[in-house]
């Protein structure tokens, strides 16, 4: 291995390091210390905010749900981008004032349900900040499972074989017929 690539697996370590800390914080309701993971101008979902955005961002996720967990399952790093796959949990405790997870909890009184739902969390980090964030979140799952919106009917994998559609659509014609 060449010396830049050991650079750049440090860099990348670092980086990860750097998102699971301020994961953690996040985690131990330390809003201000996850903040202070954030470069001071930000780029959050494409907009540029400052630090004082995020805050307001998360202050509202927090007071939604108080017990709010963000578990990673997967983390992985590419020079300056940290990937994070995880599962937020939490329960429905707080009334949302902020158009965060998609703007679906605005003014939605709380239902005291819980729900875990996959996030997959991307960040640029330079410098030993995070200058850059992106989130990809199942928002209509957590809706359903805060009672928000009906459940899916069951879902079995078996259905998306090409003969079960033939059969489903069969039994269509057959019902209409």
């Amino acid at each position: 291995m060449s010396m830049q690539q050991n650079d750049s697996v440090s860099v990348e370590e670092n980086n990860k390091d750097l998102a699971l800390r301020m994961n953690a914080r996040l985690n131990e309701g330390d809003v201000d210390g996850c903040v202070a993971f954030f470069a001071e101008k930000v780029i959050n979902h494409g907009f540029p905010v400052d630090r004082e955005v995020i805050r307001h961002i998360l202050l509202d996720i927090t007071k939604t749900f108080p017990d709010a967990r963000f578990e990673p399952v997967l983390v992985t790093a590419e020079e300056e981008w940290v990937t994070m796959r995880m599962r937020f949990s939490g329960t429905h405790r707080g009334v949302s004032k902020l158009p965060v997870n998609g703007g679906l909890l605005m003014g939605i009184p709380p239902t005291g349900k819980t729900f875990s739902a996959d996030h997959i969390h991307v960040y640029r980090v330079q410098g030993g900040a995070i200058h850059e964030h992106y989130a990809c979140r199942d928002d209509l799952e957590m809706v359903r499972q805060l009672g928000l919106l009906p459940p899916l009917p069951g879902f079995d994998p078996e259905s998306l074989r090409p003969e079960a559609q033939v059969a489903t659509e069969e039994k269509a014609l057959v019902t209409a017929g």
